[in-house]
């Protein structure tokens, strides 16, 4: 191969879909063993290869020359192969450093877990270093020197900020238990997971249900691949390449989820958008009435609210693994946490939200809601969700003029 990816388990990546989209080169992925790594690394047979887990350090000894910074970080993530030449440079170091500067984080001052003790670990560290954190601590789980342990925690309530750089709750393992409880950390204010396949992992759902700031590893891996498809090509991007690969591969490998109250356009916006976008939608309300060949006002009233929630949990369950479209969700779909879970992991959920007023004004709106009997039962719906709309919400539009305007903010909120 001439440029690819190398690690020992790549069924997660992403990088292939991001380089071809810069370059319309190919890209492999090559999984390699140990014995696998060892020959490939002597046999050079390659122009620029990324590295991942559980390689970046391992390189190393096979390198004619190193970059600076990576020498210092002891990590290497991209090689350049010229004319048998081997130089290593770290990518993600500034890849976070980016990251970091596009979300305007300071990190002076402050006290940080990192969470791992392998090559991402020591990247981010440096990195940290030289945003002038004030304190940095190490955690795994086995005690090293200058580590800590989980066990140890406790004694470090007073952290910033966590950042995960370990694989725990990677895809297709998302569903374990989190490293670390954040609900330990009182001042916690900022989580960032380098994971980025799921957009959201367990660690991150936890920390923005307590309205902690949350960083996916998408944008570190899309600046990294950039800045190492530069080092292979000896060329330049402008920020708007970086725009536009981002958006494209958010919206390739996430959903789009539309949550609201009934009648506040989820339906309508979501037909649109898929229209524009080049995406498939799909309404949960209308696939709970194709599979049960009946209205949801009906099955209210033949069986039950909480029969319907059931049902309705098992559609959501079985489009866990769902990517790249966009999802209308009912407006009680988010009452249930696993529901909420479930469909912010791999997506991008966006809050319609629209005065009671212009829904009360639907004349339709009695005979399709079973849950909207009059207004007074609007405004008590609208009272006990409006926080969790909030709470999982990763936008929030506000549906004021047309349907156009609408669906023009939401594009607006994607880029």
């Amino acid at each position: 191969m001439e440029y690819g990816l190398i690690g020992k388990v790549l069924v997660h990546s992403y990088s292939q879909y991001i380089h071809t989209l810069l370059t319309q080169k190919e890209y492999v992925l090559k999984s390699l063993d140990e014995n696998e790594f060892i020959n490939f690394m002597k046999n050079k047979d390659f122009k620029g290869i990324n590295v991942t887990i559980p390689y970046k350090e391992k390189v190393i000894p096979y390198l004619d020359e190193i970059d600076e910074k990576a020498s210092l970080i002891g990590a290497v993530n991209t090689i350049i192969n010229q004319n048998n030449h081997l130089k290593g440079y770290n990518t993600d170091y500034y890849g976070f450093i980016k990251m970091i500067k596009r979300h305007n984080i300071n990190f002076e001052n402050k006290k940080v877990l990192i969470l791992g003790s392998g090559g991402t670990s020591k990247t981010i560290k440096q990195a940290l270093i030289d945003l002038s954190a004030k304190e940095i601590y190490i955690v795994s789980r086995t005690k090293k020197k200058n580590v800590i342990t989980y066990q140890e925690l406790d004694n470090y309530f007073d952290i910033d900020c966590i950042i995960n750089t370990t694989p725990y709750g990677m895809y297709p393992n998302y569903e374990k238990d989190t490293l670390i409880d954040v609900k330990k950390f009182p001042y916690l204010s900022l989580c960032i997971d380098i994971i980025y396949n799921p957009y959201k992992t367990n660690f991150l759902l936890e920390a923005k249900k307590r309205n902690i700031k949350i960083i996916s590893g998408l944008e570190m891996l899309v600046e990294q691949a950039i800045l190492a498809s530069e080092l292979f090509f000896n060329v330049k991007y402008s920020e708007i390449v970086y725009k536009n690969i981002f958006h494209q591969t958010m919206l390739k490998y996430n959903n789009i989820v539309l949550i609201g109250m009934p009648a506040s356009g989820k339906t309508t916006a979501s037909r649109i958008l898929s229209k524009k976008l080049k995406m498939e939608y799909l309404d949960l309300d209308e696939e709970f009435e194709k599979i049960n060949n009946v209205s949801i006002k009906e099955y209210f009233e033949k069986y039950s609210e909480s029969a319907f929630r059931e049902q309705e949990n098992q559609i959501v369950k079985s489009i866990k693994d769902v990517r790249g479209k966009i999802i209308s969700t009912g407006g009680g779909t988010f009452l249930n946490e696993e529901n909420a879970e479930i469909l912010s992991r791999n997506g991008i959920v966006i809050f319609l939200n629209r005065d009671l007023y212009s829904i009360k004004k639907i004349k339709s709106l009695k005979k399709t809601r079973p849950l909207l009997t009059d207004n007074n039962a609007l405004q008590d719906l609208y009272e006990k969700r409006i926080e969790i709309y909030k709470k999982y919400a990763d936008k929030e539009i506000y549906c004021k003029g047309t349907k156009l305007n609408t669906i023009n903010l939401i594009l607006e909120s994607l880029r």
